[in-house]
């Protein structure tokens, strides 16, 4: 009695940490595909923003990664996402320039968020509990990260017409101050190493230039001229 006891709890054991593999493994598929939806979404601004075919190029080519890496997630997640049928939507409505900047951003973060909920409810699932407090980390990141995406896009549409508009200029502004607030929370509670490799990307030259932009995009407002 007492060795099948022992078995049993090795199995369970086993199964619990095979289910953590599966959980991070497609986690991992997500984020992968939420980066390129990301880029998809800035590029898309650019293309319904500018009056020439600058992005037009650029956008068939992220729509090609972001496909690929539709295939790796699995099906069912997708299901229930509804993820398919959304982004087709908004795919139509971008080639046909039918909506504007603003309305196309919120149309692929509303896809986004439902992707980030996927992982985040994934951080309740690990019994380690080190394994759960770096699936919250990954939480916290990844929507400073979509903050930063919903920057970037917003970014395109304003180098475009070389201006802000007053509604740009503060939804910016704010996601600039709320990256800052959860970047302490996320340095503050990660692993030293992960502290240590986000600090060495934060002092990387194309990290630094990206900064620079922004701090030049605020300070001229009108007639910014960055290409």
């Amino acid at each position: 009695a007492f060795a099948f006891v022992i078995a049993e709890n090795a199995y369970q054991k086993y199964k619990n940490y095979h289910y953590t593999y599966a959980t991070v493994e497609t986690s991992l598929k997500l984020n992968s595909l939420l980066h390129e939806i990301q880029k998809e979404r800035a590029v898309s601004v650019g293309f319904v923003s500018s009056k020439n075919s600058t992005f037009k190029i650029l956008l068939q080519n992220q729509q090609e990664y972001v496909n690929k890496e539709i295939e790796s997630v699995p099906s069912r997640y997708l299901d229930e996402l509804n993820f398919i049928h959304a982004l087709e939507d908004v795919r139509i409505k971008v080639s046909k320039k039918s909506i504007n900047a603003k309305t196309t951003i919120q149309l692929y973060s509303n896809i986004n968020e439902s992707i980030i909920n996927v992982i985040q409810d994934f951080s309740n699932t690990p019994q380690d509990p080190k394994i759960r407090d770096l699936f919250r980390n990954l939480g916290i990141f990844i929507n400073v990260k979509e903050q930063m995406g919903i920057e970037k896009a917003i970014f395109t549409s304003v180098f475009s017409v070389n201006h802000f508009n007053l509604e740009q200029y503060n939804q910016t502004s704010a996601l600039n101050f709320e990256q800052k607030i959860l970047l302490k929370v996320f340095l503050r509670t990660t692993t030293p190493n992960l502290r240590l490799q986000y600090q060495e990307i934060s002092r990387s030259k194309h990290f630094q230039e990206i900064q620079r932009i922004k701090e030049e995009a605020f300070f001229k407002y009108q007639d910014i001229g960055i290409d």
